[in-house]
Order: C-alpha cells, then sequence, then structure tokens
C-alpha cells in the first residue's frame, strides 16, 4: 500500500505529466507496487528515460535495482530472442499458430520453484490433518495460484503444476505414520473430484472472463 501511494507520485504522475510530453514515440507505464514496465516505441527514448527515472528515484531517497533494470528490444518489430520477468510470468516474443505476432507468457523460473518448495512444506506440515480438511485446504491454496497464471496461451503451464501438485500430494500424504496408503490410481480419481481443475480463466485479448464447466 505504501508503495503504491508513494511511487503514484514519485513515479506515475511524473511519467505522465512530465516525462511523456518529451519522447519523440508513444511510450506507456505499468506498474504493480515497486514492480514497474516501461514501454517505448524508440530506444533513443528508453536511454533517456532510464536515467531520468535514476535521477528521480534518487531526489526521493530510493535506488533502481541495477541487476534487475535493463532496457532490451522487444515487440512485433524485433528480432530479439530476449525474454523480461514481470509479476511472476516471463514473456518473449511469440507467433500465433496462423503466424501472427503475438507476446507469449510462461509462468517464471522463479515462481514455479517457489510454488513446488512452499506445496511441498505445506503438504508435509498439514498432512496428519483429518483428510477432508485438508483437500479443502490444498484445494484453496491451488485455486488461487491456478486463476492468477490461467491466462490466454498458459493452460499447459498451469496444468503442469495441477499434475506436479498431485503427485507430490500423493507422495507425502502415503507417508504418514499408521495411515492407510492410497493406490495412485483411487488417489487420482479423489484428486480429479476435490482439486479445481485448470482452465483458461481470463482471455487477456479480448478482457473477458471464460465460463468454466468441470463436465465439458
Amino acid at each position: 500500500i505504501l508503495a503504491n501511494v508513494y511511487l503514484h507520485y514519485v513515479l506515475d504522475l511524473w511519467f505522465e505529466k512530465c516525462i511523456k510530453k518529451q519522447l519523440y514515440g508513444e511510450a506507456y507505464l505499468v506498474r504493480f507496487a515497486d514492480d514497474f514496465l516501461i514501454m517505448f516505441q524508440y530506444e533513443r527514448d528508453a536511454q533517456r528515460v532510464y536515467e531520468a527515472v535514476i535521477n528521480r528515484m534518487e531526489l526521493f531517497g530510493l535506488e533502481l535495482s541495477k541487476e534487475k533494470t535493463r532496457i532490451l528490444p522487444f515487440g512485433r518489430y524485433s528480432d530479439s530472442r530476449e525474454t523480461f520477468d514481470f509479476l511472476g510470468f516471463t514473456h518473449f516474443n511469440s507467433k500465433t499458430r496462423k503466424g501472427y505476432y503475438s507476446v507469449g507468457h510462461k509462468i517464471s523460473r522463479k515462481k514455479k520453484k517457489q510454488f513446488k518448495s512452499n506445496l511441498k512444506k505445506w503438504v508435509k506440515e498439514n498432512r496428519n490433518t483429518q483428510f477432508d480438511e485438508f483437500m479443502k485446504a490444498l484445494n484453496k491454496k491451488l485455486t488461487g495460484s491456478f486463476n492468477y497464471y490461467s491466462l490466454s496461451g498458459m493452460i499447459k503451464e498451469v496444468r503442469n503444476l495441477w499434475q506436479h501438485s498431485l503427485y507430490v500430494t500423493f507422495k507425502w500424504l502415503n507417508r504418514r505414520s499408521q495411515r492407510r496408503s492410497f493406490k495412485l490410481e483411487r488417489f487420482y480419481e479423489i484428486w480429479n473430484d476435490r482439486i479445481i481443475h485448470p482452465y483458461i480463466h481470463v482471455d487477456i485479448w479480448s478482457g473477458d472472463k471464460v465460463i468454466y464447466n468441470k463436465n465439458v
């Protein structure tokens, strides 16, 4: 909250009211808390604003993370294969099945590793909870992650997380002391019934939400 309030004045309004009118081409700023992305039509604008942002931050006692801040070519007219991470996604230049340009997305390596580590830790710590309560709590945890990443073109990524979660949970539930083990086939039926199924939650190209029916 503090980052949003502070940077609204330090960065957002400054960029809109002071910087954009000095540029040669179009430019757009996207920010969430203290993470932000600025898109430019021309590289020379990016170079100028990069230095200006550093000076602006220093004026208010702030500092850019130089390890995480860079200028890179990206977009329809760029041949670059460079990628960048933003808000848990890795973004890259891509094409549709018909050969048209599109921006591709996948779960960032860092966030995927973090998801798997947190899941394993949570399952190990809660596996002796009453089974129905355990599955309800797990479903809530997974629903948040699945919905966040369930954007256009991401269904395969999210299904991989769903499948990974199944095997991790199955493995550690079967290591409970003095508890009857599950057979994989039976556990898959339970999992299929109690854990949310991955589906595209939002079509980012049209901005529409997708209606989901588990039986389709």
